[in-house]
């Protein structure tokens, strides 16, 4: 997760806005990709998660601004949420979850 609220300006958010819409497009295509291909759990699993990082960070990204998060945004952070398991819908303290931390890493999982 990034703290977007650091960053200098709104303008550098709004600017960040297309990348971050980017990564979940690309997320996507590679989530669509492992379904399509030879089917090995682990790596649908794995998609899915990346899937999920991305869409909560350009939520973030869009809560930042003070913008509302789009509804098919929020309804997909609860899909892949749901999808990926209890240990990997935790992530984030934001979108009212704690944050899970691995023992000794000192970072969100």
């Amino acid at each position: 997760m990034m703290d977007f609220r650091s960053w200098e300006s709104d303008y550098a958010r709004r600017r960040a806005l297309g990348y971050f819409l980017a990564q979940v497009v690309a997320a996507r295509d590679s989530e669509r990709s492992q379904s399509l291909g030879p089917k090995r759990a682990d790596d649908l699993y794995r998609a899915r998660v990346r899937t999920l990082h991305a869409l909560v960070d350009y939520a973030d990204l869009i809560e930042s601004l003070g913008w509302p998060v789009p509804r098919g945004v929020s309804r997909d952070i609860m899909l892949y949420r749901s999808l990926c398991g209890p240990t990997v819908g935790c992530l984030y303290k934001t979108w009212r979850v704690e944050v899970r931390v691995q023992s000794g890493s000192g970072s969100p999982r």
